[in-house]
């Protein structure tokens, strides 16, 4: 009996030991700074580090940009990872061998944005991706229409700033992008100025090279370039754009000569040296007041998981957020990540009963709130449900489009169409560059038989499309507003 006993005892122990050294490697730290959440498997003082950084960044871009919006009305999760193994347990698979993994991604959708970097590589390259794609976002919020070389440009030039303690360092210059512009032939300003997302100089690899190169070298000449002289005309060209000018128009009105700007750039780049400027780039919040704490593992479980159904990896995320739930039943992070597998399994009652619970199990949570409208909305239930549902949605936060939109699609069913059109117009004004918000203020407008406006929305749509897809999807819609038009002027038509 005692040796049994022993035996019984040892084996308690090697497993209390492996479950501490699990927990040791599966341990999640949760960090808040005011405008960001870090969750990292690294020390929490890297994680307060990441934090700084990002705060730094947002402070950088508020500075040089202060008319702008600077916060999305989705939340943005970091995923701060120690080491490359941990990374590559969050990354998309990618294919084949000899592939490059890369040291942060950035993964957005309607309702979240998703980010994941390494913390044991230099910081800007570890941040490069961050920053770059974290102007993309800033500009959609805040653009309707952005040409692809400022977007592209303006997005690398700041993704380069280097930051210390206080201030920020914006205009170092690219090794990568001063090697190709001067070993390769620069496309003309003519051609750079109307690059579509279309364009082989987008989608070709070796094409892509020169334009991205000359996109950040005419951002960082118009930003930076004589000690920053040349900032107003980019702004004024920014504004014409918005106001419905053509490219080439607006380039004229803003730049001037376009031959005289060639030959201006094409020096610029040929410099020894480049203009950079320290900016103050001080948060206000210090680092030590971040906001700390352990992530239970079924939480930390389950925001992985769904990082994983973000990146496309179904499998793994079923298995993480599983685990999850069998850890603890009433996690609502879990919940709604199993909520989300099941919609995208195209099963709805599954991801219906787990978007349910997860409003029961967290009522602050705006995206419980707007997924169980969601599938209210689906399964053809009443309305009424559905709008209160959105309704506690937005009041946990204003600025969520998604719920926006969908209350505009619920009002149009019941035929309230005033109300709708709020809606769908309170949708463009958070996003204006989304296509889908503007087709739908048009649906409704055709609707109410406001045909001028829904004619002049349409136009507006044209104007601002990225894509020939986008294009044609607006034209369709214009002409589907002028024959109902005059379908319905002919049938009101006296006879005679």
């Amino acid at each position: 009996m005692r040796s049994t006993g022993h035996r019984i005892l040892a084996g308690t122990c090697v497993l209390i030991s492996a479950l501490a050294g699990l927990a040791r490697e599966d341990a999640w730290t949760e960090i808040k700074s005011p405008n960001f959440v870090v969750i990292s498997d690294a020390s929490p003082k890297q994680a307060r580090q990441t934090a700084r950084s990002l705060e730094q960044f947002r402070v950088l871009l508020r500075t040089c940009l202060p008319q702008l919006k600077a916060d999305p009305g989705v939340p943005l999760l970091v995923f701060a990872t120690r080491d490359e193994r941990s990374l590559k347990a969050l990354l998309p698979i990618r294919p084949g061998k000899g592939v490059v993994q890369p040291s942060g991604i950035f993964i957005s959708n309607s309702v979240r944005n998703w980010v994941a970097l390494r913390l044991d590589v230099p910081e800007d390259q570890a941040f490069h991706t961050i920053y770059h794609e974290y102007v993309h976002m800033i500009m959609r919020l805040n653009f309707p229409k952005m040409p692809l070389w400022a977007n592209e440009g303006l997005a690398e030039l700041f993704a380069f700033a280097k930051f210390s303690e206080g201030e920020c360092s914006l205009g170092y210059p690219s090794p990568e992008h001063l090697q190709t512009l001067q070993t390769e032939s620069m496309m003309p300003l003519s051609t750079l100025l109307t690059v579509g997302r279309d364009s082989p100089y987008y989608i070709q690899a070796d094409k892509a090279r020169i334009f991205y190169a000359q996109s950040w070298a005419l951002a960082h000449y118009l930003m930076l370039g004589d000690h920053e002289a040349r900032a107003k005309p980019l702004k004024e060209f920014l504004k014409l754009i918005q106001n419905g000018v053509s490219d080439g128009e607006a380039a004229g009105k803003a730049f001037g000569d376009l031959d005289t700007l060639q030959q201006n750039l094409n020096s610029y780049v040929r410099m020894k040296a480049f203009y950079h400027y320290r900016i103050p780039a001080r948060p206000g919040a210090k680092e030590e007041d971040y906001a700390a704490r352990l992530l239970p593992a079924p939480e930390s479980l389950a925001l992985r998981g769904q990082f994983l159904l973000s990146a496309n990896r179904l499998e793994d995320a079923r298995a993480m957020l599983k685990q999850a739930l069998q850890l603890d039943a009433q996690s609502a992070e879990a919940n709604e990540g199993m909520g989300l597998l099941f919609l995208r399994l195209r099963n709805r009652e599954e991801a219906r009963k787990y978007f349910l619970a997860t409003t029961q199990l967290d009522s602050k949570s705006f995206l419980a709130q707007y997924y169980a409208a969601q599938s209210e909305y689906q399964r053809g239930a009443d309305y009424t449900t559905t709008e209160d549902y959105l309704r506690k949605a937005l009041l946990l936060n204003p600025k969520f489009v998604p719920a926006y939109s969908l209350l505009a699609y619920v009002f149009s069913m019941q035929k309230k169409l005033p109300e709708a059109l709020r809606m769908a117009a309170k949708a463009v004004a958070l996003e204006p560059a989304e296509m889908r918000h503007r087709i739908n203020v048009c649906e409704i407008l055709l609707s109410m038989e406001r045909f001028d406006d829904a004619v002049r929305e349409a136009e507006r749509a044209i104007a601002i499309a990225d894509t020939e897809a986008n294009r044609s999807t607006a034209q369709s819609m214009l002409s589907r507003i002028k024959n109902y038009r005059n379908h319905v002027l002919e049938s009101r038509q006296p006879e005679q």
